[in-house]
C-alpha cells in the first residue's frame, strides 16, 4: 500500500519535471520569435 503511493508520488514527480522542461522550451522559443 505505502510502496504504491510512493512510486505514484514519484510518478506524478516526473510528470511535472517533464511539464516543466516543456515550458521552459516553449518560453525559449517564444523568445526566440520575438527576437526574429
Amino acid at each position: 500500500m505505502g510502496s504504491a503511493r510512493t512510486s505514484k508520488s514519484k510518478e506524478l514527480k516526473s510528470i511535472a519535471e517533464e511539464a516543466s522542461f516543456q515550458l521552459a522550451c516553449s518560453m525559449e522559443f517564444t523568445r526566440w520569435l520575438g527576437s526574429l
